[in-house]
């Protein structure tokens, strides 16, 4: 692509973007475990893995207090489906534009809920289970929050920029990776992807945006709970 700049129907074209990608990061709709469960087989092929042993859990608590993920098995990182999705969008655009897209992405108020309800579930869940150093960061082997964690509500944040890219811009794309990207995104909720098993997370039951006396400015807090009585709101974290 040529220009290095977006006309104003593209502007405005990010934001149907924003909303479709934001409704699914903060789906409160139970997972369908057969849906899922393709979903990861398909995931695991595509990375050349042997099909693994699913585990369902009712949230990331669960997870973390499940025998597998104690053992700290050999972990299978999911980054590159990403940074392949990102590296073909970015061979395609000028640098500038592809800069300030990148930029953007995380600047924009549409996905600091997201961003809220991640990295407050992580750090409860390495303060509670005494790890205190994000154990999370060092499996992955990589420092960005949407790829250490395999979370498909933080890679939801790079969907909508890739989404746009491909749609609106018409920039080329693997359609079998962006294929698997959408499916976990839109039938899984956290991952922890091993080599022989993966741990599937369900989606919280539900997600509540409020304004408390504790708000700083107009930010609203929220509040995540799922159906095995875990909960948790981004004021104490």
């Amino acid at each position: 692509m040529d220009s290095s700049q977006l006309t104003t129907a593209q502007e405005a074209d990010i934001s149907k973007y924003q909303q479709k990608w934001y409704r699914l990061a903060l789906s409160t709709e139970r997972i369908d475990h057969l849906k899922s469960a393709q979903t990861i087989k398909t995931l695991y092929q595509h990375r050349n893995q042997p099909e693994p042993n699913i585990i369902f859990c009712d949230s990331p608590h669960a997870a973390w207090s499940s025998d597998l993920f104690k053992q700290q098995g050999t972990w299978l990182s999911l980054a590159e489906i990403v940074t392949s999705l990102e590296n073909q969008v970015k061979k395609q655009l000028e640098p500038e534009l592809f800069s300030m897209l990148s930029r953007r992405k995380f600047r924009d108020s549409d996905i600091f809920p997201i961003m809220d309800y991640s990295e407050s579930i992580l750090r409860k869940l390495d303060s509670e289970f005494g790890q205190n150093s994000f154990r999370w960061r060092r499996w992955a082997g990589d420092d960005r929050l949407f790829m250490i964690h395999n979370h498909p509500a933080l890679w939801a944040i790079e969907a909508i920029y890739l989404d746009f890219c491909f749609s609106v811009l018409g920039c080329s794309y693997d359609q079998s990776t962006w294929n698997i990207f959408q499916e976990v995104i839109r039938h899984c909720g956290w991952v922890y992807p091993y080599k022989k098993a993966c741990i599937v997370c369900d989606h919280p039951s539900n997600i509540s945006l409020v304004k408390s006396s504790k708000s700083i400015g107009d930010k609203a807090e929220l509040i995540i709970q799922y159906a095995d009585g875990y909960c948790l709101n981004t004021l104490n974290r």
